[in-house]
């Protein structure tokens, strides 16, 4: 669901992908279903990656990640507007819909 709407906002070809752990990890080891969205962390990108959302292959999504420097100075605003428009059209997907949550 998120990534048909991060393909509606705009985004070409969002990835989905297994979630690896980190914030969500205590929700998943108690058995609480999980979504969210991955826009950075210490990860390098790949060719594809970079032609999709900009950057360099080979670089670290966000060489702030998790230090000093990680603050809203470094924040991408138009990668925000599109996962902004995403969760809100997820979240009232779910908050209307009758279908079970898988």
């Amino acid at each position: 669901m998120l990534a048909d709407q991060l393909a509606k906002s705009g985004v070409k070809n969002p990835e989905i992908i297994e979630f690896v752990g980190d914030d969500e990890s205590a929700f998943i080891d108690a058995g609480i279903p999980v979504g969210g969205a991955e826009s950075g962390d210490d990860e390098e990108k790949t060719r594809g990656q970079a032609k999709a959302w900009g950057g360099q292959a080979g670089k670290d999504y966000d060489p702030c990640y998790h230090q000093a420097c990680d603050n809203i100075d470094h924040v991408n605003r138009d990668l925000l507007n599109h996962y902004m428009q995403a969760i809100a059209a997820t979240l009232a997907y779910f908050a209307t819909s009758t279908d079970a949550v898988r």
